[in-house]
């Protein structure tokens, strides 16, 4: 086998070199998948052959000066879902456990379900799953996109009605916004972005005629809103405005996490900006009247907590204390892993439902290298 045979990955590999300058030892993508393994490749020749098969995610070789050896770790990670109540009482675990992610979770507005996703088929797909799990479908998988490869699903949101569903999807065409009918028709893709650039954290307004979402212009994150079915272009609502964008009940508004601290608060025709807060939130999502948002808090004192934000005095009310930051959050930071993949409220508005990071890392080491 050689690179080019390698399946190509949107992220980068970790590598160490052997004492020859010439071969390196490499992990096959950068454990965001299952099954990763490593790989001695030969940079004159492009020969690489296997020299891992474990049951991990093999990442970080590190070879030893005299080539024999080499340690690297074995790294399992995954999304759990987990529901906190809102009213502070003892946390809920509703959710199925599951070695598998389950990520960017969204409530229906209108049934007693969920959408999430996961990867338990070995490949990328969206689920709807009854909130006491009483059944479970697929409703969008790699198959509804052809030959196009998918490298994963994130950041669902349910249209107002119920009856579609925003995301968005990585593929060798970039990452883009798609709708899917919960009735399980076609996907559609939102918009075309121009020049390629990235779409993500969809966003339905309260009529459902608008989808707003983030993109990358001038290298800073631009808030832009498409019309739902319409084949204008996007337009541009605010540039540097913050992340997470989540649009107003009351459809005047566009709430995003603001860079460094707080809550920025945007007009939905990007008239004007107002920064509310200054905590360090991880998710933010609004109650059903549009006069607070709700936000899972990292405080001062390394803690996780849930906590109000009203909107008209920028006050930010603690509700619960979570406990300790997990030590997993901290390995997120330093990798580049989200500690948090998606939040959203039940229809009762006394649960809510947030995807967090599990992470687990053992370290081996592999000997007789030099002869492999």
């Amino acid at each position: 086998m050689r690179f080019e045979d390698l399946e190509s990955s949107p992220y980068s590999r970790t590598f160490s070199w052997l004492p020859d300058s010439r071969r390196i030892v490499f992990a096959e993508r950068s454990g965001f998948w299952r099954n990763d393994h490593l790989w001695v490749g030969d940079t004159r020749t492009s020969e690489v052959h296997l020299v891992t098969n474990g049951t991990g995610r093999e990442q970080w070789p590190s070879v030893a000066p005299g080539g024999k050896e080499a340690a690297f770790a074995s790294l399992e990670f995954h999304y759990d879902l987990a529901d906190f109540r809102v009213d502070g009482e003892k946390t809920a675990q509703s959710h199925p456990s599951s070695e598998f992610s389950e990520a960017s979770p969204s409530w229906s507005p209108v049934r007693d379900e969920y959408a999430y996703v996961t990867e338990r088929s070995g490949t990328p797909e969206i689920r709807l799953r009854s909130a006491d799990a009483g059944w479970e479908r697929t409703l969008v998988s790699t198959r509804d996109f052809g030959e196009n490869p998918t490298h994963f699903f994130l950041d669902l949101a349910y249209a107002p009605n119920g009856q579609s569903l925003a995301y968005r999807r990585s593929g060798s065409d970039g990452e883009s916004i798609w709708v899917s009918a919960t009735s399980a028709e076609p996907p559609v893709r939102l918009v075309m972005e121009p020049g390629g650039a990235i779409q993500q954290d969809p966003t339905w307004s309260p009529d459902g005629n608008w989808i707003a979402y983030l993109t990358v212009k001038g290298g800073q994150y631009t808030l832009e809103k498409a019309r739902v079915g319409g084949t204008e272009p996007p337009v541009i609502v605010g540039k540097g405005v913050g992340t997470q964008p989540k649009w107003s009940p009351k459809g005047d508004a566009i709430a995003l996490i603001a860079p460094g601290g707080g809550v920025n608060v945007v007009a939905t025709d990007g008239s004007s900006t107002r920064q509310i807060g200054s905590s360090e939130w991880l998710a933010i999502v609004w109650t059903r009247h549009g006069s607070r948002l709700l936000g899972l808090e990292k405080t001062a004192d390394r803690h996780l907590a849930l906590s109000w934000i009203d909107v008209a005095s920028g006050a930010e009310t603690r509700i619960s204390d979570l406990g300790l930051i997990p030590p997993a959050f901290g390995y997120g930071s330093m990798t580049g892993l989200t500690p948090v993949k998606g939040m959203s409220v039940a229809p009762d508005a006394k649960t809510v439902t947030v995807s967090m990071l599990r992470v687990r890392s053992d370290l081996w080491l592999l000997q007789g290298l030099s002869r492999r």
